[in-house]
Formats: structure tokens, sequence, C-alpha cells
């Protein structure tokens, strides 16, 4: 255990844990697109995470505690940071949130409005094709901020290899691994990557017209099988539209196929 300051007060904290677990783990509100807490494997590539250590910003995810360690999370260097990293993402982002089905749980969108930034160049983009060749999802390279985290839940998680982030006339952005589409790859349609996209890079193909805040939450458990998975139904009008996995055991954010896309059947 190790003695650090953040933001004026003094922990004693594990120094085996990394600076951002520690700070999520004191339930200090840190952004982070590329994080999943279910991996061991830090990526380290959004940058959102960044806090002033001993006056120096620098990755939370990357670092561990040590002695005597000052922390700022809220330092202007560090508010300064999280705006350009944003405003880099939002002005290589296709903008369409008035019809984009992600609006209000996009974390992209969420992030803009807190720190308040805006695209400040013409949406003009060169689009670049979306892989809808998924029965159950779309990739869209035009929402991807090429974070990586649906690579990651795809590699470490789910065991599978059928996600790559990719370059694109120097846009960043997931794609199908070793192959043009995501259908012809070793895909099983699970979901998982989907479930925790941050932006609308990946997109259930719905079958229903509906925002979110129109929607209630109906917690319960998948009867498929007899693992006992747990599951947030959203529910407009008493029907179904969208199945979300719940961060609990047994299945910890996991589904497969049935679960994620195969509810019309409750």
């Amino acid at each position: 255990m190790v003695n650090i300051t953040i933001d004026g007060k003094n922990y004693l904290v594990n120094e085996k844990l990394s600076l951002l677990e520690t700070l999520q783990s004191l339930e200090l509100e840190i952004p982070t697109f590329c994080r999943d807490n279910r991996s061991e494997e830090k990526l380290g590539i959004c940058g959102m995470c960044a806090v002033s250590i001993d006056g120096t910003v620098t990755k939370s995810c990357k670092t561990l505690p040590t002695e005597g360690m000052v922390i700022d999370t809220k330092a202007p260097e560090v508010i300064d940071n999280r705006k350009k990293l944003l405003q880099k993402y939002i002005d290589n982002h296709h903008v369409n949130c008035l019809v984009c089905q992600k609006s209000g749980q996009c974390k992209l969108q969420e992030y803009c409005y807190k720190y308040g930034v805006d695209k400040t160049i013409p949406n003009s983009l060169n689009l670049l094709p979306i892989d809808d060749s998924n029965p159950f999802f779309i990739i869209d390279p035009n929402k991807c901020i090429g974070c990586g985290k649906c690579a990651q839940i795809c590699r470490n998680l789910q065991c599978n290899h059928a996600l790559k982030l990719k370059t694109t006339d120097g846009k960043i952005h997931t794609w199908a691994n070793k192959t043009d589409n995501i259908n012809s790859s070793t895909c099983v349609s699970c979901g998982n990557c989907v479930s925790f996209c941050p932006t609308a890079g990946l997109l259930p193909k719905y079958k229903h017209q509906f925002r979110h805040w129109e929607t209630k939450t109906v917690k319960t458990t998948c009867g498929y099988c007899g693992v006992g998975c747990q599951i947030n139904f959203e529910v407009k009008d008493n029907v179904i539209v969208e199945s979300h996995p719940i961060l609990v055991k047994p299945n910890v954010g996991l589904l497969c196929v049935k679960g994620k896309f195969g509810f019309s059947y409750v």
C-alpha cells in the first residue's frame, strides 16, 4: 500500500492497481472510451483518462501509483487535454445525431456535451463504406473513433479474433479481421462488441424505430438455456426493442447471439 494525494485529499491505495482503477474504485468520474475493466489488457489508445500527475498530464490507465504521488483530476491542463481529444474525435466523426439510433447513449455525445465541445468543420467527410453483411449488426467506420474496445472484447473476452483496427484514408476504425466483411470472418454474432461500443460504430439492426429515452428498462434472466444470463430489455409500447447484458454474474456483461438479438420470442 502507498500514500497518494488525489485532488487535495490523502488516500492509502493498492500500488498494484493502475491509477485509473484506483480512481474508479474511489468513485471519481474519469472519462474513457477504450477501457474495459473485465480485461487485464490496458490499451491506452483514447487518452481520455489522462490526469495531472506531479504536474504532468499522463494516462492513468498506464500508470501505477507510487508513494507520495500527487494527482489532480480536474487541473486546467487536464480539462484542456480532454477537450482537444474530443475535438479531434468529433471533427473526424460523421455527425448525424438527429437521426442516429445511438443518440442519448453515445459516450462521444455525452462527453462533448459535458466539456462544451462542438464540431468546428463542415460535415463533408469522405464517408467510408459501411459493412452491413452481418444479419444482426452493422459496422460503420464513419462513426468509429478507433478506441479498439470492440476488438479487445472480441479477442480477450469472447476469445475470438473477428475484429481489428484498420486505417483507411488516414482514419483509424474497426473492421473485420483478415477478410472484407464481418460475415465472412470468424464472427459468431454474439454482439458483445456491439453492447459496449461507446459510439454508433457498431450498431444493432433495429426492427423497431425508437429513441432510448422513450423506453423503459426491464431486468430479467435469459430463458434460452440454464446459464442464467442477466439481461436488461429496453421496452417501448410493451414491445422489446433492444437487449443489453448486465455486468453481474454469471455472464458479467457477455451474451450469446440468442440473448443479444433473439429476444422476439418473449
